[in-house]
Formats: C-alpha cells, sequence, structure tokens
C-alpha cells in the first residue's frame, strides 16, 4: 500500500485483526525469545484482580496516531523514501491499492506469471527476480 502512496490506519486494522478471532502462524518460531504462554501466567498470577478504574485504549496516551503510523510505515519501507502518504480506510484498500498494484505487477511482469495456476504451489525462488516481489517469502 506504501507503494502505491496509501497510508491504512495500524491500529484499526490490528483492533479489526483482533476481533476476527484469527491466529497467528508460526508466533512461536517468529518470537522464540518471548516467554512461553505458560511462563507469562505464572508471571502474573499474584497481580490483583480488581478491575481497572480506566480502561481507555493506550492509544489514548499518544498524540497524533495517524502521524506515528506514517512514520511507522516509512520506517518498514525505506526504499519508498518520505513521502505524503494519502489515508485510506481498510475497506478501500483492496480497491484502491492492492488490485491496481497486483495488476501493474502482473502486466510488467507477465511472462514470470505464464505457468502459473490457482492450484500450483508458490515457488518464491522463481519469482525472485521479479522486482523483488516475492523476495524471503516461505508460503506453504
Amino acid at each position: 500500500m506504501v507503494r502505491s502512496g496509501y497510508q491504512p490506519p495500524l491500529s484499526e486494522g490490528f483492533a479489526l485483526y483482533l476481533q476476527s478471532g484469527e491466529k497467528l502462524v508460526n508466533v512461536c518460531r517468529i518470537f522464540h525469545h518471548h516467554p512461553s504462554p505458560a511462563e507469562r501466567l505464572a508471571a502474573i498470577e499474584y497481580l490483583p484482580n480488581d478491575k481497572p478504574e480506566d480502561d481507555s485504549s493506550a492509544l489514548s496516551l499518544l498524540d497524533n496516531v495517524a502521524e506515528l503510523e506514517r512514520r511507522v510505515l516509512l520506517s518498514w519501507t525505506p526504499n519508498y523514501g518520505a513521502r505524503d502518504l494519502k489515508p485510506i480506510s481498510w475497506d478501500e484498500v483492496g480497491e484502491r491499492a492492492l488490485i491496481p498494484d497486483w495488476e501493474d505487477w502482473c502486466g510488467r511482469d507477465h511472462r514470470a506469471l505464464h505457468d502459473l495456476t490457482l492450484s500450483s504451489r508458490y515457488d518464491c525462488d522463481r519469482f525472485s527476480d521479479v522486482n523483488g516481489a516475492f523476495d524471503a517469502c516461505s508460503m506453504p
């Protein structure tokens, strides 16, 4: 999306993800240095059970969340340089950012996609030369 010049609301997207009930794949492998769930539960066992007086979101402690999210996005995508990103809602992301970007990529690099079918297993090595689009990916 950043490549297309858009900035989605990251915190809103994370909240939507949490509400979806989906689970992260391979979390233990990615964050192997974090305490296990059992260790975390043991660490909080003796905390008070009282309901907090203020149940506001932690985001309420921050000023200008959109600017902070823009900085985070740009730090993840340094190759796109500092630029003005247009706000975009998650409902618009597919139509306004992802599909046009995918159509552009497919139009430029259609030869790399020639033998690929929906039932094909992704072979990331095959696509590693195509604009780096699939560099370092590992799809099952």
